[in-house]
């Protein structure tokens, strides 16, 4: 199992405002990463801005990234690579800043009503 109590985070991408460490104790998942995957969480953010890639570099992000490819910095870095071609082969960045939402409000409505 897992031997990291915490998880390592990087100052110039990990800004969170919600807790980082998974409540459950899986291996891989944030808060419970071997100092191996930690080093292969590095070992991604470094190739990727190599590659020019600037965004989405955050710790969370390449675990999960790590975690669909079992840890094959190779592989999750491919899966990257298209997942960022087909964010801006859709316009992902731009939709949801200019997407029409006209049931929001309704929405958000009845949502608050069910919700804590």
């Amino acid at each position: 199992m897992a031997a990291n109590p915490s998880i390592k985070l990087d100052p110039k991408y990990d800004h969170y405002d919600f807790p980082t460490t998974s409540p459950t104790a899986q291996s891989g998942h944030p808060g419970h990463t071997t100092p191996e995957q930690d080093a292969q969480v590095e070992q991604l953010r470094l190739k990727l801005e190599a590659a020019g890639f600037t965004e989405r570099l955050d710790t969370l992000t390449l675990l999960r990234f790590l975690r669909a490819r079992k840890f094959d910095v190779a592989l999750s870095e491919k899966m990257f690579v298209e997942a960022e071609q087909w964010r801006k082969d859709f316009g992902l960045d731009e939709l949801v800043r200019t997407f029409d939402y006209k049931e929001k409000e309704e929405v958000f409505k009845i949502l608050s009503s069910i919700l804590p």
